[in-house]
């Protein structure tokens, strides 16, 4: 109704608010009267924009954590009551669709959502409804215990198993005292002086005097002609006026530096709600402070957070999982468990390289359970699957062609080696030395191809100016096409034959 004590139409106390008001508007709500108080608080979330954020922010970081009913015990009885549960409240969307009007308790420091009870099928079902907190009230004695009022207005008991009825512990104290708003209320009103003048300002900072010159002795009428064009010109920027008068046009001199401490009074109170509502101001201020700072201000975050999912899941399972298993099973049911949290979020890729380094060491992994943890799912029968290639035994002939040493000979043997300086000895001519004879027998194994690389080395040689030059040239030539290997290995036998063939013809 709009006359009842239950009316949705409520007043604006923020209209005007001075800080007289605001201390008499929280000290009603002290003595019990909390209804100026809770339209204040809902007066905030509409006007200031940052403190509705991180209000909001606050709320929505609870909201999109998992959900999950856990089992009395692991047996049959207590896994089907707690799977009805996880149906009714989680499956259903009940619990989504109200977790956020649950979590208004945060700012005015209790709210109270309805249980509506349906029997639909042999099982009561629930329905919640969130009410407006000016409807209930405190009680006068203890300022813990909540009531609702009547239609007369008289405060009276909730109904038992009829409401969830949330009041986080943010602070020690009165419930009616430990809500958000009770703070923010005072930097809103100081940042509604400070937006004020500020936007006064800028209107007068932004426009020019206009100062209107009469001559000596004009009357009443002529004063007031040139009153009306200098005022004119602040919404027409046009005015006509006699040519005995004058009008100037004066602009403002100087800096910005006056507007910013408007500015800077502002931010200092969003940051001061912003450490008030959410713990920290790194995920809302444009203020880095390195990437410590912010993993600091992250797990506050993260704690606050944490903190409101257990507070709710407390009330929960005190005033909705309870009455639900009440309803629909035996009396004495043990009741499951409702947890709201964050599902575990663990390092797949850290892990997969822990098992790499252990399993040869000796550590037995189940394959499926690895498969499991990395989501990869059971392949089904016939499926193509990807593995790692089949080792397989390359013949004779790929070997020739993959292992580069293959074309490089072994190294000949001494007894090799002297027979060939021998060979060498015995087939040099008369007029013919050792080491041409090494020469040719050389030229004679290398063959033709072997003549056209020396024919370059000759080359080379013949051009050059200096030693720098000859080697930087045969640098050139091995990084091209001559094969160094097959250079060296020949270098290496006419070493050792020169070397023997120089013993033998000694002894």
């Amino acid at each position: 109704t709009l006359t009842g004590v239950r009316q949705i139409l409520a007043d604006h106390p923020s209209r005007g608010l001075t800080p007289q008001r605001l201390v008499a508007i929280l000290e009603e709500a002290e003595a019990g009267d909390a209804t100026r108080f809770l339209a204040l608080a809902e007066d905030l979330e509409e006007k200031d924009l940052h403190y509705a954020s991180v209000l909001r922010s606050r709320k929505l970081a609870v909201c999109q954590l998992e959900v999950t009913i856990e089992a009395a015990s692991d047996s049959a009885a207590d896994a089907a009551v707690a799977e009805l549960v996880r149906t009714l409240l989680v499956d259903s969307g009940v619990l989504d669709a109200a977790m956020l009007d649950i979590l208004d308790a945060l700012a005015k420091g209790y709210s109270v959502t309805e249980i509506l009870w349906d029997l639909v099928d042999g099982q009561w079902r629930p329905t919640l409804i969130h009410r407006e907190p000016r409807w209930f009230i405190f009680d006068e004695v203890d300022g813990r215990t909540l009531r609702v009022r009547d239609a007369g207005g008289r405060p009276v008991d909730l109904p038992a198993g009829k409401a969830i009825v949330h009041m986080p512990r943010i602070k020690s104290g009165l419930p009616i005292r430990g809500g958000l708003a009770r703070p923010a209320a005072w930097a809103w009103l100081f940042k509604s002086f400070a937006l004020k003048d500020w936007v006064v300002f800028a209107e007068r900072y932004a426009m020019p005097l206009r100062l209107g010159r009469y001559p000596p002795g004009a009357g009443a009428p002529d004063r007031e002609v040139l009153l009306h064009a200098v005022s004119r010109l602040a919404a027409d920027a046009a005015a006509i006026i006699p040519d005995n008068m004058i009008v100037d046009l004066i602009s403002a001199e100087g800096t910005s530096a006056s507007a910013a401490i408007y500015e800077r009074l502002c931010d200092y109170l969003d940051r001061s709600v912003s450490k008030h509502v959410l713990g920290q101001t790194t995920t809302t201020d444009a203020i880095s402070g390195g990437h410590a700072v912010a993993k600091e201000h992250n797990e506050v975050r993260e704690d606050i957070m944490r903190s409101d999912a257990r507070a709710l899941a407390a009330t929960l399972q005190r005033d909705l999982v309870a009455p639900l298993v009440a309803l629909n099973f035996a009396p004495g049911t043990p009741l499951p468990k409702i947890h709201i949290a964050r599902p575990d979020e663990d390092d797949v890729g850290l892990q997969v390289e822990w098992i790499k380094s252990m399993v040869p060491l000796g550590l037995q992994v189940p394959a499926p359970w690895l498969a499991g943890r990395i989501g990869v799912p059971e392949p089904g029968k016939g499926e193509a699957l990807l593995g790692a290639p089949a080792a397989t035994a390359p013949d004779d002939e790929d070997n020739e062609d993959d292992d580069p040493a293959a074309d490089v000979p072994p190294p000949p043997t001494e007894a090799a080696s002297r027979t060939t300086a021998a060979t060498v000895l015995a087939a040099a001519t008369d007029d013919e030395d050792l080491i041409d004879a090494l020469v040719r027998q050389a030229e004679a194994e290398i063959g033709p191809a072997g003549d056209t690389q020396i024919d370059r080395i000759r080359a080379l040689i013949d051009e050059a100016a200096d030693l720098e030059s000859v080697r930087d040239a045969l640098l050139g030539l091995l990084a091209g096409d001559l094969d160094p290997d097959a250079q060296a290995a020949g270098l290496r036998d006419a070493q050792l034959a020169a070397y023997l063939a120089g013993r033998t013809e000694e002894a």
